[in-house]
């Protein structure tokens, strides 16, 4: 009988780590993708920041 208790509390356990898991799984994907967002608008920043520096240059050498 106490097999059975141990093995249940080891199931319990189990179990609440796979929740744990799978939230912080969720929030690291949230993360991620935030992240990924600020890198597509930096890089969209960046490309339009390398085009305002050619075209000054451009200006600068007529």
């Amino acid at each position: 009988m106490e097999e059975m208790a141990d093995t249940a509390d080891a199931i319990e356990m189990a179990t609440l780590d796979k929740e744990m898991a799978e939230e912080r799984a969720e929030s690291l994907q949230q993360e991620v993708d935030s992240l990924k967002e600020k890198v597509e608008y930096l890089t969209m920043d960046l490309e339009i920041l390398k085009h305002e520096i050619e075209e000054k240059g451009g200006r600068g050498s007529a």
